[in-house]
């Protein structure tokens, strides 16, 4: 190789090249063969002289890089110095990254290019980047406010954040591997399980807001976002519980504020008991979506509870409230205790009433949950009670309450107010049956005494 070269330029190019502390080597354009490497690329590589000189620049390289090395050289010109970052192969099978500087030359009447590598950038220092990227994506993922997961075509959790482990009340360690019907069974059967089938088999991402139940009974409200992802679909999780129940206390509050409302014009145009405590009932039923409305009051001669008015959904059960049958010890501990006491009474959630009652059953079929029991009272005397039931668990609460009590006042006023209208006119009739008593007697002393 070097018979054409006399002994100085042998000196030199030993200088330059084979003794240069950077690692070099020719390669032919065409054939891409090793023409010639120097010392410290057999010293860096671990392939000797010859094994360079039977290998192409490709044997170096890694298979799924070879396409992108062969490209830029069918367009490379020979006046361009060409710089690259690439990936090689060293003869015990490890990957290096370097960085290379190329030049287009003539090397034995042969078109060729010399390489010579500038930089051996520290693989370890490149595992340890990608290493510390990935750490600060996980906490990234760990941190953010809304569950992170991704799920595979066969429900197993690939990965979940902690927001998720929180939302699904199950920790990481027990979620990562596990199907998601192994760990809460029976989410095969509902609405989420379906849309997540869909989009892993239509592939289209889907939304979704979703009441999730625990085991332990109760629940809390999420919006999903569902995307589907190479490895199954990845879901994006907020809990919107406090929205929901904010929404949900501001639908109740406008349903009373409704009955209120009509009721209290009812009472400036009614003007009948009976009719007045009737359209009460019908009112609140109708406005505020109770279930059942009843009104009791205490009957003045026996001393018994009377069911006077009443409105709801189920007439079978609504005609049980004859007070001579089974659910009379209900009526008789509850109703009579709100009466006697002048307190009011609530039941937040019917089931956890006592099973053995009698009465719970009939009214959770009947889709009732929580009841409340009102005074009702006219000249500070207890007259009767206020009974309503609504479909929704833990609805008396305080603002409703106020409202409620409200309107009780307003219905006892009311009656009062009747009351009052029939006393004067009973008075009236009586003053008038007395004048016209009187004047029959004077006519009468007259006749006598004239």
């Amino acid at each position: 190789m070097l018979s054409d070269f006399n002994i100085a330029e042998i000196e030199q190019y030993k200088f330059l090249f084979e003794d240069a502390p950077l690692p070099m080597w020719i390669y032919d354009i065409i054939s891409l063969k090793f023409l010639a490497v120097n010392n410290a690329a057999v010293q860096m590589y671990g392939y000797s002289a010859q094994d360079f000189i039977n290998m192409t620049i490709k044997d170096i390289r890694p298979r799924e890089d070879i396409s992108s090395l062969l490209e830029p050289l069918s367009s490379q010109d020979k006046n361009i110095k060409s710089y690259s970052t690439s990936r090689h192969i060293k003869k015990d099978g490890s990957i290096i990254y370097v960085d290379t500087l190329s030049m287009f030359t003539i090397f034995n009447q042969r078109k060729a290019r010399f390489v010579i590598i500038l930089n051996l950038i520290d693989n370890q220092k490149n595992i340890n980047i990608l290493n510390e990227t990935e750490q600060r994506l996980k906490s990234a993922l760990d941190n953010m406010n809304v569950g992170f997961q991704i799920i595979s075509p066969d429900w197993r959790y690939l990965y979940v954040n902690d927001v998720v482990a929180l939302q699904g009340r199950a920790s990481k360690e027990k979620l990562l591997g596990a199907k998601m019907t192994d760990v809460y069974p029976g989410i095969e059967n509902t609405e989420i399980f379906t849309v997540l089938k869909s989009c892993l088999s239509e592939r289209v991402a889907k939304t979704l807001v979703n009441e999730f139940q625990y085991s332990d009974g109760t629940s809390r409200w999420f919006s999903l976002n569902i995307e589907p992802v190479h490895e199954g679909v990845l879901i994006l999780s907020s809990d919107i519980t406090n929205l929901k129940i904010a929404e949900s206390e501001v639908s109740r509050l406008n349903r009373v504020y409704s009955v209120l409302s009509k009721i209290n014009h009812s009472i400036v145009h009614i003007k009948n008991k009976q009719q007045l405590l009737n359209t009460a009932c019908n009112i609140a039923t109708d406005e505020g979506k109770f279930k059942i409305a009843i009104v009791t009051l205490m009957d003045k001669s026996s001393g018994q509870l009377k069911r006077v008015a009443m409105s709801g959904c189920c007439r079978q059960l609504l005609d049980d409230f004859s007070f001579s049958n089974k659910l009379l010890p209900f009526w008789s501990r509850y109703v009579c205790e709100v009466i006697n006491t002048g307190n009011p009474r609530f039941i937040n959630n019917i089931e956890s009433v006592d099973p053995s009652e009698p009465w719970r059953n009939q009214f959770l079929s009947a889709g009732c949950h929580s009841n409340a029991i009102f005074p009702l009272k006219t000249y500070n005397n207890k007259v009767g009670a206020f009974s309503l039931f609504s479909p929704e668990k833990n609805f008396f609460e305080k603002k409703e309450i106020s409202l409620l009590t409200e309107m009780i006042q307003d219905i006892s006023f009311a009656l009062e107010s009747i009351e009052n209208a029939k006393r004067k006119v009973q008075a009236e009739n009586e003053l008038l049956k007395a004048k016209e008593k009187a004047e029959e007697m004077n006519k009468l002393k007259k006749y006598f005494f004239s």
